[in-house]
């Protein structure tokens, strides 16, 4: 009803078993035998959150509790206020010929897309711009859609709150649903990046030839892309696994399986 106290919940993982969680200075709980407690009734606003354990040190985190959503606290989740400094370890061409590297802030590939000119856009889904020839200088993209496993890490080394839960179920290696834009911008701060540009996702996902998507001009399949599935029936699927739906340079999962971001937007002015 109007008035009524807000709430959301707070997850505490990773902790030691029987770990004390005092909550704005109140005793909330203790940390059962999996290292875990969830608190599923915590006002919202700053909350401060201190893990208490019989050895070692407190640990302490301020989060801001959303209504309706979960903040998840990793006692052993390094916290950073400040983005990191791009940090590569080269690993290799992948398939296509292609330089991969390994960002080391969240383990995620990322490939290295040469500069030079695409002609973007497509008359036959957009209508408006025109296709028109954009130069790209060269930049590294993820290879893989960013992955629930790898979001809840960022969350709780950040203090920020879970998405709400997709009705497919949570699952590590699914690509994250439901987050705003200013998260997923968030996010690739945190990991030392940034979201791409429309040109620069575009050009690494259909390449320089033209084609409809990012394996050729062929229909989608289920061997190339997650598409059509029903609403409430079935979600998104595992990243990574359809390797003949790879882009010319080597992403997947470019197309279908989720909408994804990008740091800037088209308009007409």
């Amino acid at each position: 009803r109007e008035g009524a106290k807000e709430y959301g919940a707070l997850a505490v993982v990773e902790a030691a078993p029987g770990s004390e969680i005092v909550l704005d200075g109140g005793l909330a709980g203790h940390v059962g035998a999996d290292g875990s407690v969830l608190l599923s009734t915590v006002p919202v606003g700053q909350r401060e959150v201190r893990i208490r354990g019989a050895s070692g040190p407190v640990v302490s985190r301020t989060v801001s509790v959303v209504k309706g959503r979960t903040v998840r606290v990793a006692p052993g989740a390094a916290r950073s206020s400040s983005p990191p400094q791009p940090s590569l370890a080269s690993t290799g061409k992948n398939p296509e010929g292609f330089q991969e590297y390994r960002r080391v802030r969240d383990g995620a590939t990322m490939i290295q897309i040469p500069e030079g000119e695409f002609l973007m856009g497509n008359l036959q889904i957009e209508g408006a711009p025109l296709p028109h020839t954009v130069y790209v200088s060269s930049f590294l993209i993820d290879k893989l859609p960013l992955t629930v496993g790898r979001f809840n890490r960022f969350a709780a080394a950040t203090g920020r709150p879970l998405p709400p839960d997709p009705y497919w179920g949570v699952h590590d290696d699914f690509p994250v649903a439901f987050i705003r834009w200013d998260e997923a911008k968030a996010y690739c701060e945190w990991a030392g990046g940034r979201l791409p540009t429309e040109a620069e996702r575009e050009k690494a996902t259909r390449g320089t030839d033209g084609r409809m998507f990012p394996w050729g001009s062929e229909p989608p399949s289920n061997e190339r892309a997650v598409f059509g599935r029903k609403w409430g029936e079935e979600g998104n699927d595992t990243v990574g696994i359809r390797p003949a739906g790879a882009s010319p340079y080597g992403m997947l999962d470019a197309e279908g399986n989720m909408w994804e971001s990008c740091e800037d937007w088209w308009d007409p002015d």
